[in-house]
């Protein structure tokens, strides 16, 4: 299997080094292009991948093809590579908000198409990533976009319907939570901790939190009572979220969130 990247943005460079980190394919497995040269002698000299200013010599060497240009760039670069992509390549687009339809509409008959919606931690191996098959995807295809998405974080496989969900509650939500790294960390500074030091507690506390939920699979609000004592610190500082409607705040920035997700694709 040979992947082809286009576009080597944060998530395609963070895809490429993913996949060579975590041994999915062999760096000479791998050709990328991008019309910024400097960022493709960049990560050739780092991975050891194939490099290429032109998207048809991916097309024309890759098995698989990885679409990670802007939304607005994407029914353009698949113009433009119609006459090249065929039924023997599966291509895959991390373009937010352009639905599958769209993308077959642009490419070849019979080309498999996969929409993936890795988000922003890929840059660290820590994606929460959903994938949809298209019409036209097989069982192999979908096992293959599992292996190149695992390799930056967890996978889920949903029907398309649930992706603006999806990106309003994972796409948009590493936003949600500098946000409360953020205030966590001006809270400490208030009390007199350094910036610094507040910043770096308050990081590695969310962090914490989230490999609990993640290891143990217990609800949060069981793990949440576990550190909660009657009349304590942890209850005193609940209360003054719960004043302040933190939790509807944030269950209705999600809604916002996948309710735009939906007009901008629409």
């Amino acid at each position: 299997m040979k992947i082809g990247v286009i576009g080597t943005g944060a998530m395609g460079s963070a895809l490429v080094r993913g996949l060579v980190r975590q041994k999915v394919v062999e760096p000479n497995e791998v050709c990328v292009s991008d019309i910024d040269s400097k960022k493709l002698g960049e990560l050739e000299r780092e991975t050891g991948v194939m490099t290429f200013s032109d998207n048809t010599s991916v097309v024309k060497e890759a098995d698989v093809l990885l679409f990670c240009v802007k939304p607005q760039h994407l029914p353009d670069v698949l113009d433009s590579l119609r006459s090249h992509v065929s039924p023997n390549h599966l291509a895959i687009s991390i373009a937010a908000g352009v639905r599958i339809q769209t993308i077959e509409g642009h490419l070849s008959a019979d080309t498999r198409v996969i929409r993936a919606m890795p988000n922003q931690a890929c840059q660290v191996g820590r994606s929460a990533t959903a994938l949809s098959l298209g019409s036209r995807a097989t069982g192999e295809d979908c096992h293959i976009a599992e292996r190149i998405f695992s390799s930056v974080g967890m996978t889920y496989v949903v029907e398309e319907k649930l992706l603006d969900a999806i990106t309003g509650l994972s796409g948009s939500g590493p936003a949600y939570a500098y946000i409360m790294i953020d205030a966590m960390a001006q809270g400490g500074v208030e009390m007199g901790l350094p910036r610094e030091m507040a910043v770096a507690l308050a990081a590695q506390t969310l962090l914490g939190a989230a490999t609990m939920v993640l290891e143990t699979k217990r609800h949060p609000e069981e793990l949440r009572d576990l550190v909660t004592s009657p009349g304590g610190t942890t209850i005193a500082g609940i209360r003054a979220l719960e004043e302040g409607e933190f939790r509807s705040t944030v269950i209705r920035a999600v809604m916002d969130a996948a309710r735009r997700s939906k007009e901008l694709s629409g």
